[in-house]
């Protein structure tokens, strides 16, 4: 004789036709696990401008996830995942631009302190420092024609600094002038290292009644091959009265 008994219990099971199981199922959003997965992988676009597609891709797949997840009446799950990838992809679109703001800032700033002290070596009369800072000391002097022998020696370049207009009215304005910027009438990056800043100065001679001298100054950084270190050159300077803008850079 059978002694033992059958002990029943509710099942775990998941049944799809009992109403409160089937009120607590909610489907994960595949717009939102698009959009967290563009947003991880939207750093790529740091490696080329191209791939800045993927973090646009990533705002518009976790934008659309968020709005289908706010009209599902909680059928839809995955909030999180969504706003993490419109956070990270947002993050990356803003990141260049900031970055490149920033660099724009710095180097500007730069430039304005090397070009305020490079122009009072020059209103000081220490031209030859002066001249040493300049792109075109380290061109040094062209080479005479070997075919003419009656060809005229290439002129030094040293002396052609020193007769340039600009450069005779700065020389006598005197070590006290007053070198104050005016604006910046120009910024381009080439690379991360080769950036031209082209800025605008008053120059007062520390005489009573004195005329100021606007003279702009347009300044390269660049890498120098022969010293193996990036640093602040004079590209041209002249008149500051005449319309002007960055020269079209030359190779070195």
């Amino acid at each position: 004789m059978a002694t033992g008994t059958s002990i029943s219990g509710p099942s775990s099971a998941f049944h799809v036709d009992d109403p409160e199981q089937a009120s607590g199922y909610r489907t994960l959003s595949v717009p939102a696990i698009l959009g967290l997965i563009l947003g991880l992988c939207s750093p790529l676009c740091f490696g080329a401008p191209l791939l800045f597609v993927i973090p646009i891709a990533g705002i518009a797949f976790s934008l659309y996830a968020l709005l289908r997840i706010d009209s599902s009446d909680g059928a839809l799950a995955g909030r999180p995942a969504a706003v993490t990838g419109l956070i990270l992809s947002i993050a990356m679109v803003i990141a260049p631009v900031t970055r490149a703001f920033l660099l724009e800032h710095l180097r500007t700033g730069q430039a304005t302190e090397f070009a305020t002290q490079w122009l009072q070596f020059v209103v000081s009369g220490d031209t030859e420092h002066a001249f040493k800072l300049t792109t075109d000391s380290l061109r040094g002097p062209a080479a005479p024609d070997p075919m003419d022998k009656n060809a005229p020696k290439p002129p030094d370049p040293y002396d052609t600094f020193r007769d340039q207009e600009i450069v005779k009215q700065l020389s006598t304005a005197g070590a006290d002038a007053q070198v104050r910027l005016d604006e910046v009438g120009g910024y381009d990056a080439q690379s991360f290292e080769r950036v031209y800043v082209r800025e605008l100065f008053n120059v007062t001679p520390a005489k009573p009644n004195a005329q100021p001298v606007r003279v702009a100054v347009t300044m390269q950084h660049t890498r120098l091959a022969k010293e193996g270190r990036s640093r602040w050159l004079i590209w041209t300077v002249d008149d500051g009265t005449k319309p002007s803008s960055i020269p079209i850079p030359q190779s070195q």
